[in-house]
């Protein structure tokens, strides 16, 4: 029974042995796992202690064979891009620039220098206290740069940073960069020293490396801060903006229970001595605005402009672009579709212009010829009535001296007389009479023979007048109409004729007042005796026709045209007395105000008559 015993007690201590030697190998394996991997720092730095000091706490709560390892900034990338490390210590930039190959932030540190976690870190521009032409960082273009690495946060991107708020291509502000930390890891000294011994003229190095040297009595009083200014909470002078203090992070692939293990030991730990201890992680907007105006890490692609990058940055404009390019097409459209009405318009209306030019240039002629009709008739009776009494008085002479020598009785004398002129006396005699027939031919010609007449409104003829008229001029016409709708027989044409005649000489008065004419005109009726007549008055607005040009105006063949015969109104006198009317031409208005009136007047009645008024008569 007691062996029994102690061979059931020797299992289970073997059990329980077997089994922490077991949890103990798994738990080894799992922590030579966990690898924390951090960049150089440059001596002298503080947070040495602090990182030293976190890699202890972790191997005392968690499990042994925690392993730190220091790195190049390119060697530590390489490591996290072949997931050889499982946590980083590293400066904001390093976690925002590494961010997408699996970086989680975990915690961000606290010092007694950055008591706000968000405002912790800068860079310090030096340079030699005796150069007096470097006061402001625009003193600073074309001269040569001293820095630790191309993609070190603190010894070079947060300076070029400050310097990206002066210039739009930052990367060419300088003449010249010397990266002094290629090949000795980022010490800081190294910068320092290439201001020192005249190799650069300015060096960028991270806020509070010169006061820690100084503190350590190794700098010689020959730098001063370019830009200073307390970089408050930070109590280190500092050149440019602040930003996020270091951070631990891990990558994706811990798990999220070890990962929040760890998360909890390290906001447990206790503060160090100065207030040093590691806090929830903060606000890295700062960074990445940081890299979108340098166009560095996770805003890299902006330096390649690409359709997708074009769209991103420039969404808005294209839209309106294409929006304002829409626009001035259907604009331009829209134009030419007017620009096509309209043409289309005033080529109908020009169209339309050169068909009336063409039908009032037809009625002119027309006008014209029955004008020259008229004058040649006028001419004519002219003729035949001068030269008829002339022609009769030699036909009567002629007669007599034969009568004489018929009478005479015998005589020798007489009768050689006789023979001698009897036969020249009888050509005499002859050719007066075939003279006295030629000018009977001619007036017979010219008397105006009956035309076709028709049943016409004397109204309507007169407004048809005044329409043909101002198809062709620019004139104010206005009837008053108190014919009561008189019809009579008349040939239209004629009648027109008269009124245009009239119409034109009202038009060309007013011209010389250089007025725009405006002429009146007034239909009606009158009786005279026992037979009716119809009339139509013309006034115009021209100027008041002096006493001696008045009076001439009853001579034949007067006129005040340069180009003018004088027989516009003989012609249409004749046309008025063809219509059994008259013509009559009065003054109105007072002196100097006022022009002419023109009474045309035809009768009622549907055959020709004898006119009442004989000739054409002028009165005030």
């Amino acid at each position: 029974m007691i062996s029994s015993g102690i061979s059931s007690s020797l299992l289970k201590l073997v059990g329980i042995v077997v089994f922490f030697l077991v949890f103990k190998g798994v738990s080894l394996t799992n922590a030579a796992e966990l690898r924390i991997g951090v960049t150089y720092l440059s001596a002298p730095n503080p947070s040495l202690s602090i990182i030293q000091k976190t890699t202890d706490y972790l191997n005392t709560h968690l499990v042994d064979g925690v392993r730190l390892q220091f790195y190049e900034i390119r060697e530590l990338e390489e490591a996290i891009r072949k997931h050889e490390v499982d946590l980083v210590l590293s400066g904001a930039g390093f976690y925002r620039r590494l961010h997408d190959h699996g970086l989680r932030i975990l915690a961000t540190l606290v010092t007694d220098r950055g008591p706000d976690p968000d405002h912790s870190n800068g860079s310090a521009m030096i340079v030699l206290a005796s150069r007096s032409d470097l006061k402001t960082l625009e003193d600073l273009r074309g001269k040569t740069l001293a820095a630790t690495v191309a993609n070190g946060f603190q010894g070079y991107q947060i300076g070029m940073g400050e310097i990206a708020k002066i210039e739009s291509h930052p990367f060419k502000f300088f003449g010249r960069t010397l990266f002094v930390g290629e090949s000795s890891g980022l010490d800081m000294r190294q910068v320092v020293d290439a201001v020192l011994d005249g190799r650069a003229d300015v060096g960028f190095v991270k806020t509070c490396y010169i006061e820690d040297i100084l503190t350590a009595g190794t700098l010689p009083q020959k730098l001063r801060i370019l830009n200073a200014r307390l970089g408050l909470p930070l109590s280190c002078l500092s050149s440019t903006e602040l930003y996020p203090n270091w951070s631990i992070s891990s990558m994706s692939t811990l798990s999220h229970e070890l990962r929040r293990e760890i998360t909890a030991l390290l906001l447990q730990m206790p503060e160090e001595q100065g207030g040093t201890y590691w806090t929830v992680a903060g606000d890295y907007r700062s960074v990445d605005e940081l890299y979108r105006r340098l166009k560095l890490g996770p805003y890299e692609h902006l330096n390649d402009w690409t359709l997708l990058r074009i769209w991103r940055e420039f969404s808005w404009p294209i839209v309106l672009l294409i929006g304002a390019l829409v626009g001035l097409v259907l604009h331009v459209m829209r134009s030419d579709a007017l620009i096509e009405r309209r043409t289309k318009e005033l080529n109908e209306m020009f169209a339309e212009k050169e068909q009336l030019a063409e039908k009032n240039k037809a009625f002119e002629d027309a006008m014209d010829r029955m004008q020259r009709v008229g004058i040649i008739g006028q001419l004519s009776t002219l003729f035949a009535h001068e030269l008829s009494q002339p022609l009769n008085n030699v036909a009567c002479y002629a007669h007599g001296l034969m009568k004489v020598f018929t009478n005479v009785n015998g005589g020798v004398t007489i009768d050689n007389v006789k023979g001698v002129i009897e036969t020249p006396l009888k050509t005499i005699s002859y050719e007066a009479e075939r003279a006295a027939q030629i000018v009977e031919k001619v007036r017979h010609f010219a008397k105006p023979q009956a035309s076709e007449r028709v049943h016409s409104s004397f109204v309507r003829v007169v407004a048809d007048a005044v329409e043909e008229f101002k198809g062709a001029k620019a004139i104010e016409i206005t009837i008053t109409d108190e014919s009561q709708g008189v019809m009579v027989q008349i040939d239209p044409m004629a009648i027109r004729l008269a009124i245009l005649n009239l119409i034109r000489n009202a038009q060309q008065a007013v011209e010389t007042a250089n007025r725009l004419p405006v002429v009146t005109i007034q239909v009606g009726q009158i009786k005279k005796g026992n037979h009716n007549f119809v009339f139509a008055r013309i006034r115009d607005n021209g100027p008041r026709i002096d006493d001696e040009t008045f009076a001439q105006m009853q001579t034949p063949l007067f006129t005040t045209k340069r180009e003018g015969l004088g027989l516009g109104l003989p012609l249409v006198h004749s046309i008025a007395e063809r219509y059994g009317g008259w013509l009559k031409i009065r003054r109105w208005g007072d002196d100097g105000v006022g022009g002419l009136e023109a009474e045309f007047v035809i009768t009622c009645e549907p055959e020709e008559r004898d006119y009442v008024e004989t000739g054409t008569s002028t009165t005030d």
